[in-house]
């Protein structure tokens, strides 16, 4: 994305980050605002946590609004937006990254941020980018290899991956995995089992990114992200319903489509106009590499004649 776009427009920095976070805000400000005027009269008290001083109401503010240091929140009204947080947060650093590895041995970024990463999991709690960069570098260093595992390696991963995960489920350990609201005790490795499932499946996971995908797979995507935010308004509605799997059964199916039907209406009436405006504007941007060419060498012949 970086090296076939974003490096060939104009103020290519800035261009990637206000492309990103244009990409993201509009949809996250939108569903979690709403989600949150949803879940009002379910969060009680925790709104005590929130505006109990003008810095903790600017945080929740902020955060709600550009997705940035959502983790560190007294709650998560969304809970599963902690990943954009994680992905706004790497938007950041994301093209300094990708100097160091175009200057650096890839070893000498991969094992220190996977030391970083062991080392922050042990001894923070919570949601921080250092958590996850390692992961994020690795697709970075197998971009800049050019690294496209074959159909037979991405077999091999997605086979592992699934049989890790199924062997876990059907055994006697299945609690490892399946937390929930009354976690056993083996839930202490859940972490490490992640980490594991993420391991095996890296190979499948780049193969995919090199397979071309048609609108609807497109569309897809897209609706991914919305449906992803949208959904936990629906479950923490469902949470609250009373009675066996008889009674809830017809609410659950009914939070089913309608989240379904919410994320279609976004991705049609919000999110296409500006994904499509966000895309013309970062067309708008590039120049041809001649013109990059010239530029650099101008702007040196300037630093030598201030010299």
């Amino acid at each position: 994305m970086w090296e076939n776009k974003y490096s060939n427009t104009e103020s290519p920095y800035f261009t990637y980050i206000v492309s990103r976070s244009w990409r993201i805000i509009p949809n996250f400000a939108i569903i979690t605002w709403s989600v949150v005027a949803f879940e009002l009269f379910y969060l009680g008290e925790k709104l005590d946590a929130i505006f109990s001083s003008p810095m903790k109401e600017f945080h929740f503010i902020f955060s709600q609004t550009f997705a940035l240091f959502y983790c560190n929140l007294p709650f998560l009204p969304v809970v599963p937006a902690w990943s954009l947080d994680m992905e706004m947060q790497f938007y950041v650093v994301a093209p300094l990254m990708i100097i160091a590895f175009k200057r650096i041995s890839h070893i000498y970024i991969l094992v220190p941020l996977a030391v970083v990463a062991a080392l922050t999991a042990m001894g923070v709690d919570s949601y921080v980018l250092p958590k996850f960069l390692v992961f994020f570098a690795v697709g970075m260093s197998a971009a800049a290899r050019n690294w496209r595992p074959n159909n037979g390696i991405a077999l091999i991963s997605g086979v592992a991956a699934m049989t890790f995960v199924l062997g876990i489920i059907f055994s006697p350990w299945h609690g490892i995995l399946l937390g929930g609201a009354h976690p056993e005790p083996v839930y202490v490795w859940n972490g490490l089992a992640n980490v594991i499932v993420a391991l095996l499946i890296i190979p499948y996971a780049i193969f995919t990114t090199t397979m071309r995908g048609g609108r609807f797979d497109g569309a897809l995507a897209d609706l991914s992200f919305i449906v992803y935010l949208i959904h936990w308004g629906g479950t923490e509605w469902f949470s609250h319903i009373e009675g066996g799997f008889r009674e809830r059964l017809v609410p659950a199916m009914g939070v089913w489509v309608s989240v379904i039907v919410l994320s279609i209406i976004v991705w049609k009436v919000w999110d296409t106009g500006i994904n499509r405006a966000r895309s013309a504007w970062v067309s708008s941007r590039l120049v041809s590499r001649d013109s990059i060419g010239r530029r650099q060498v101008d702007e040196g012949s300037a630093v030598k004649e201030q010299a």
